[in-house]
């Protein structure tokens, strides 16, 4: 169909305003599901205590003569543990001309950037409890400090009966520089090889952890075990009342011999995943010396620069409370 003759056109216009959304989409994940279920608390050092205990061992044959004398026994003290505390921060710089801009989608640009960069601290953070880093008390100058990670407690915990890794399940590599050998909060802790997850190693897991006192309650996994999970025969059978255009093809809980179990994906565990945690929240917390806050920093120039900074530390307040299934991956997945 031909054109209007003389019709002036937008390729002509040189004076229309833009069209620009007034929203901005992020689409990364900033959910930090181990954070979210640990407890906390208030520390007042760089270096932090707290106190553990077991029930003395179970004696079968504890029956006495009638008129029997006392042999007294030893009382037994609690366990003193301790961790550090870690300094973690983020900061954005923004010019003075940017801050005063009309920008779209937020009031400040200061304010975007600041709210971006808390969102990633706390990843940061929550990727940092779930890898595998030793403690390293730091020195002054020259050496930060750094707390010690949840998985890196659990392979060096010791059972009641003094099992070395009481609270591991899956070893699939060397726990420490020596294996067999017990290792230290400055210990580097390692896995060589992999294991396909199964429906096995949650009993056996959940085993353990019956036999150490412990009852955890969620399982926190990397998302490729966690479509492994969708596979356990379990639910083989059952009976799922969904709508006629729904597909259901997941299992969240998990109702073992020993108890149930909300299995939860994260994203943060290391690159490899080839680890996941059986957590008991009662047990866990994170110790804040300093809380999330925001600081302004001194101007140089036409730019203004916030920092937002945190100083923290894993506080296990059992080990064998929990579980580290170390070395198991992704396996069977629904097809």
């Amino acid at each position: 169909m031909p054109q209007v003759g003389g019709v002036f056109t937008t390729y002509q216009a040189k004076a229309n305003r833009e069209d620009l959304s007034n929203s901005i989409y992020n689409i990364d994940p900033f959910d930090t599901p181990v954070m979210s279920l640990a407890r906390r608390r208030n520390v007042k050092n760089r270096t932090f205590d707290w106190q553990s205990e077991n029930l003395p061992t179970v004696d079968p044959n504890n029956a006495q003569l009638e008129g029997f004398e006392l042999a007294r026994a030893a009382s037994q003290p609690t366990v003193r543990l301790t961790n550090v505390t870690q300094i973690s921060s983020r900061d954005a710089t923004v010019s003075g001309s940017q801050e005063a801009a009309d920008a779209a989608g937020k009031g400040s640009e200061m304010g975007h950037q600041m709210a971006l960069k808390s969102k990633v601290l706390k990843c940061d953070m929550e990727s940092i409890m779930c890898s595998r880093q030793a403690r390293v008390d730091g020195s002054d100058p020259g050496t930060a400090r750094k707390t010690e990670s949840i998985p890196h407690w659990l392979a060096r915990a010791v059972d009641k009966a003094g099992g070395i890794n009481g609270a591991i399940v899956g070893v699939a590599g060397a726990i420490g520089p020596t294996a067999g050998v017990p290792i230290l909060a400055t210990d580097p802790f390692t896995a060589t090889a992999a294991t396909a997850l199964t429906e096995i190693q949650i009993g056996d897991a959940m085993e353990k952890a019956y036999r150490n006192g412990g009852k955890p309650s969620k399982w926190v996994l990397p998302p490729g075990p966690k479509r492994t999970v969708s596979t356990f025969e379990g639910r083989t059978g059952s009976q799922i009342l969904v709508g006629k255009t729904e597909v259901v093809a997941t299992v969240d809980i998990i109702a073992t011999d020993f108890g149930r179990v909300m299995a939860i994906p994260s994203l943060w565990f290391p690159a490899a995943a080839d680890m996941s945690l059986l957590l008991d929240p009662n047990y866990l917390a994170v110790g804040f010396f300093r809380n999330f806050r925001s600081y302004q920093i001194a101007k140089i120039g036409d730019a203004e620069t916030r920092m937002i900074l945190a100083e923290w530390g894993v506080e296990m307040r059992n080990p064998l409370a929990h579980i580290l299934m170390n070395g198991s991956v992704k396996g069977a997945v629904i097809t």
